[in-house]
């Protein structure tokens, strides 16, 4: 019994001390469309983070109209999987990313390239310009 808590506890010693939401993770999304949950870095919470992603996102579905290829791909910068969509950054997958979800960062961005390749399609206004409108909300 002792030794069964002990192996339950230990990676839990192992996380940050989790007392507010910027250790568990950030969502980035919209309008109850999911894209991926992102950690915490050194200098930025999970909801600075997301602020700053989501802000790229408005920009860069404002240009994709809906239906439209949104152009994602993933190259690696200084060691780390960058995540572009229509030749702008995205967002950065860190070594925290991938130790929330439990996944190597470049398995982990592959997987949220493909998620965007997917959603944002879908969730791109139906026109140019019109994401600044819908999503800034």
């Amino acid at each position: 019994m002792r030794l069964t808590a002990i192996v339950f506890l230990l990676p839990a010693l192992l996380l940050p001390i989790a007392g507010s939401e910027a250790e568990v993770g950030g969502v980035v999304g919209n309008g109850g469309v999911r894209l991926f949950t992102v950690a915490a870095v050194p200098g930025y919470t999970a909801a600075q983070r997301v602020e700053v992603i989501q802000k790229r996102l408005i920009d860069i579905l404002s240009s994709i109209r809906k239906g439209q290829d949104p152009g994602v791909a993933v190259r690696v910068e200084d060691g780390a999987p960058v995540i572009y969509v229509r030749g702008l950054q995205l967002v950065t997958v860190t070594w925290r990313d991938g130790q929330l979800h439990s996944t190597p960062p470049q398995q982990l961005a592959t997987f949220w390239a493909d998620v965007l390749r997917t959603k944002l399609p879908v969730i791109a206004p139906d026109t140019a310009g019109g994401a600044r409108d819908t999503w800034a909300r």
